[in-house]
């Protein structure tokens, strides 16, 4: 099993070799080669349809309204990134081939040609102007791009991207699904239902979606990456895990993604199944909507981070698997701080109630119907009506979820998974700044954002990490926006015949490049 010290290890060294091969004037990749270990083994043979149980559907299919963190997965069999993400999160070259830093405010990116969306119309300037611009309009729900205050083609193949602010960590904004590029001329076309005709530069188009059942990609034979994909199509199930567990075994899928670790053992055991373990930034976590009773008080909101066990929920939920969590940082990470730690305190939970003022506060918590999180819902429940709370569970499937919580908020609390980023100070405005989709009661606090915006014009690791350090202080002990539980590894099974599967700390499985042995 891969460990989380061996990323950091990695993500170090990335950083050295960054830190010797750069100037303070530029950040420029200058390789354009795309050909990695990912794919195919000396059995493989090009063409086949693999077939993949997978838990949830994309709840859009529009990258910039997609929001559940299950989601990139999907979304990587239509689209590609401008900026794509190495083993240790350097970016390495996407859709585009270089980018530089021209000045503390403005990034050139010189794009690659030859590249066409799944309509037949061409990748260029102009659609990367489009696409930006519309990732920072009200069609959007994310705040990844909105440092860029302008976008200017510069030629057919090139463009200027005019921040309003220094931010050292634009490349690795451009490697999340903000930075994935949609066909202008197919929004245009389609406009509000885009996402039910999707098209990107991707290495597949969908071809059929069953909502909530089955989706159906098929090869892209246009595709800008030379000899890729390797498959002729893939078919997503979305399964339950107990099916997709005994579907894998039959060999009806050839691949189950995510696994619980209740469930991998017996996987390990099962006879031409491969199972990968491997560390991410994966967390689970209770969103909160500060606007909502009882989470509308700060006592209520902090008395629920002293009444978890986070260390009995790694041993029962995740049988060891994993760390608890106590903020946004796993504790290899370079921007976690100890001072972040809230032990488990029962006494102090029922402290800060009494304090508070509410009498045995209603939490209606909505979690998604799979036996894993309701699992944990029922452990986090217990705990917290140990201290004084009554909760009421709600399960709800994933899209239905992401409505309620989120889109049109109507529930104070959501336990769900939530996603890391390979910037952290882009991981704390995903979560916490008042314009952020995952901020349903829009809860400000502007000393919070004046940290992140002195931290993302920080060019000096150390000095950035301390000041993301202090904003997650912040937000976590103080203003308990929300109450992370564990990290969870990422577990994927699969057919000794798939080949290519590489997993990555950032969580989200990469699919479209795998091949299938005939």
């Amino acid at each position: 099993m891969k460990k989380v010290g061996l990323f950091f290890l990695m993500f170090a060294l990335f950083l050295l070799a960054s830190a010797c091969s750069s100037d303070s004037n530029s950040q420029t990749k200058g390789s354009s080669s795309t050909e990695g270990a990912e794919g195919k083994s000396e059995s493989s043979k090009e063409g086949g349809d693999l077939v993949i149980g997978y838990y949830s559907d994309a709840s859009s299919f529009d990258p910039l309204r997609a929001s559940s963190g299950g989601d990139e997965a999907l979304l990587y069999f239509i689209y590609d990134t401008l900026i794509n993400y190495g083993p240790g999160f350097e970016p390495e070259p996407g859709l585009a081939e270089s980018w530089e830093m021209q000045d503390e405010k403005t990034w050139v990116l010189k794009l690659r040609e030859g590249v066409t969306f799944h309509d037949g119309t061409e990748f260029n300037a102009e659609a990367v102007k489009f696409n930006i611009e519309r990732a920072n309009s009200d069609a959007s729900n994310k705040a990844d791009l909105n440092m860029i205050e302008s976008v200017e083609a510069v030629d057919t193949h090139t463009v200027a991207l005019h921040l309003s602010e220094p931010n050292a960590g634009l490349p690795q904004a451009l490697m999340t699904a903000a930075g994935m590029m949609v066909s202008p001329a197919a929004v245009q076309e389609h406009g509000d239902d885009y996402a039910l005709h999707p098209a990107g530069t991707g290495p597949f188009k969908l071809a059929d979606r069953n909502p909530n059942n089955e989706l159906r990609f098929e090869k892209f034979s246009e595709y800008w990456q030379k000899g890729k994909p390797y498959l002729d199509s893939v078919t997503v199930k979305v399964m339950k895990e107990g099916t997709m567990i005994n579907a894998l075994k039959s060999g009806e899928i050839h691949v189950a993604a995510p696994i619980s670790a209740t469930n991998m053992g017996d996987l390990e055991n099962a006879a031409g199944v491969k199972v990968d373990a491997s560390a991410s930034l994966n967390f689970q976590y209770i969103f909160i909507n500060t606007s909502l009773a009882p989470m509308d008080d700060a006592k209520v909101r902090q008395a629920m981070h002293y009444a978890i066990d986070r260390e009995q929920l790694v041993q029962a939920i995740q049988f060891g698997q994993g760390e608890p969590a106590y903020g946004p940082f796993p504790k290899e990470h370079p921007a976690f701080t100890e001072e972040i730690i809230t032990p488990y305190d029962k006494e102090k939970a029922k402290q800060l109630l009494e304090e508070s003022g509410v009498e045995s506060p209603v939490l209606d918590l909505l979690v998604k119907p799979d036996a894993f999180d309701v699992r944990i819902g029922e452990a986090v429940k217990a705990q917290l009506e140990e201290v004084g709370f009554q909760v009421n569970l709600h399960p709800t499937e994933v899209t239905k979820l992401v409505e309620l919580a989120f889109s049109n908020p109507q529930y104070p609390a959501t336990l769900a998974r939530a996603s890391g980023r390979p910037d952290p100070n882009a991981l704390l405005s995903l979560y916490y700044k008042e314009e952020s989709f995952y901020n349903p009661g829009k809860h400000k606090n502007e000393k919070f954002e004046a940290l992140l915006q002195q931290a993302a014009a920080e060019s000096d690791e150390a000095g950035r990490n301390k000041l993301i350090s202090e904003a997650s202080l912040m937000i976590m002990k103080e203003d308990a926006m929300g109450v992370p539980l564990f990290f969870e590894p990422l577990i994927v099974a699969v057919n000794e015949k798939v080949h290519g599967y590489e997993p990555h700390l950032y969580g989200k499985p990469r699919f479209q490049f795998l091949s299938l042995e005939q």
